[in-house]
């Protein structure tokens, strides 16, 4: 997967498979946007549907929510995008989170280690 540095941690992330079979891992710039959040964690739970999980900060209310969703949706258009808040991002057993999650079984070629 690709490596995303995150408070000093390299985590190792699944990629998404959208429904035409692109892969697509690099989804950092959606939040280089200066959005309140503090974390998040993509989660793919369906072939064409997406979980974003957001860690708010403050200042963040339904706006943020709708320009999160337009921005992910802008990099996987053919795939529905729900964004939900809550209080943490939940962790391994490293300590680690890992950014971009998939709960699809992909085959071999994509598994990943635990």
């Amino acid at each position: 997967g690709s490596a995303v540095k995150s408070s000093g941690l390299t985590i190792c992330d699944d990629t998404i498979i959208t429904p035409g079979g692109r892969h697509v891992g690099r989804l950092d710039p959606v939040f280089k946007q200066g959005l309140p959040i503090l974390e998040s964690q993509i989660e793919q739970d369906a072939p064409d549907h997406v979980t974003l999980r957001v860690v708010p900060s403050a200042d963040f209310d339904a706006r943020t929510s709708g320009i999160l969703s337009d921005a992910l949706s802008a990099y996987l258009p053919d795939m529905k995008v729900t964004v939900v808040t809550c209080p943490a991002i939940p962790r391994g057993p490293n300590g680690k989170f890992r950014a971009v999650i998939s709960s699809l079984h992909h085959g071999p070629q994509t598994a990943r280690p635990s």
